[in-house]
């Protein structure tokens, strides 16, 4: 019995223009939500703890907590998901953080 071919879920990123494409299309994100994505784009696969994407997302900013990268992680499925209730490319790593499934980042 052959494995199933892992899936594309179409989500790439260019850091020097600073645009997600998401199934082909251009999606508008936030500063904050576009750091997110980069952070979790260049380590694809591996689980980010909310306090790693803190120090790489918001690295200028000493009021951001654990409930910050909650509430963008939220906002940024509402735009790159199909359903946000049932996360296909965001995926929760329990009280861990979370990880993205696959993506493209174009060099910047």
């Amino acid at each position: 019995m052959r494995a199933a071919a892992p899936r594309s879920i179409g989500v790439s990123i260019d850091a020097a223009t600073r645009q997600a494409i998401v199934r082909g299309h251009a999606v508008a994100l936030t500063n904050q939500e576009f750091d997110l994505l980069q952070a979790l784009v260049s380590g694809a696969g591996s689980v980010w703890s909310r306090e790693r994407l803190i120090e790489r997302a918001w690295q200028r900013d000493c009021y951001a907590t654990n409930a910050t990268v909650d509430v963008v992680v939220a906002s940024l499925r509402r735009k790159i998901e199909r359903d946000a209730h049932c996360p296909e490319v965001i995926i929760g790593a329990g009280a861990g953080g979370y990880r993205i499934v696959e993506s493209t980042v174009s060099p910047g």
